[in-house]
């Protein structure tokens, strides 16, 4: 029987899939291990990487569009849909399946893969409770004009939400209250800020400066 790439796997399958791995590519555990990549994490990882990619051209989104949503750099996307386990951010990765509505799916995920769902940060998203912001889907073209005045309305709304997640994020944060909790004022700022650099379709071409400016403000917004 042919397996999805959205397919999770049970052991044995990783166990196969592994084998398969080593067979095609020798050399491959080592390789991949010298840059931080077992390949049982890889094989563990697919199925939710390509369901993330799934979901998120389902909703219509870019890349970048998705980033833009989580005000999040465009790389912490790219790594969460290339199964890169050792350069995920758990809140980024937490924040995005709920963005996706992936929940139920991510349930059985974690407990098909208990250890490394603990490293990614995925144990205890299941039994999240709170009501959690849904990603928007892109609008189609054509949209009258007539909706300006109410995307204004939207825009301030989606603030609203953006803020209410902020602040329940932070009073669970375990960061021993380094962080200073913002304003509200002060946190569409910052995120106005962090959305000039998502702008950037790649990442890499920002200068140092503004990279660690990147870095600042993922830690200011999310922690």
């Amino acid at each position: 029987m042919k397996l999805k790439q959205t397919t999770i796997l049970d052991d044995d399958q990783v166990t196969a899939m592994t084998h398969l791995m080593r067979e095609a590519m020798p050399g491959l555990a080592e390789i991949m291990g010298g840059m931080g990549f077992e390949l049982e994490t890889m094989a563990r990882m697919m199925s939710l990487a390509a369901k993330a990619s799934e979901a998120r051209e389902k909703l219509g989104l870019s890349v970048k569009e998705a980033a833009q949503q989580l005000k999040v750099a465009q790389y912490r996307i790219k790594d969460i849909e290339a199964g890169a386990a050792t350069r995920i951010e758990p809140k980024v990765l937490r924040r995005y399946v709920e963005m996706l509505g992936l929940g139920r799916w991510v349930k059985r995920w974690a407990a098909a893969n208990g250890e490394l769902a603990g490293r990614v940060g995925l144990a205890a998203i299941a039994s999240a409770k709170k009501k959690k912001k849904k990603a928007v889907p892109k609008k189609r073209k054509g949209a009258a004009s007539a909706g300006r005045k109410a995307a204004s309305a939207k825009a301030q709304s989606d603030l609203d939400i953006d803020y209410e997640m902020y602040l329940e994020a932070y009073a669970e944060d375990d960061d021993g209250g380094k962080r200073s909790k913002l304003t509200k004022a002060r946190f569409a700022a910052l995120s106005d800020e962090m959305m000039d650099l998502v702008n950037w379709e790649n990442v890499e071409r920002l200068p140092a400066a503004e990279k660690r400016r990147m870095k600042e403000l993922e830690y200011l917004l999310i922690g």
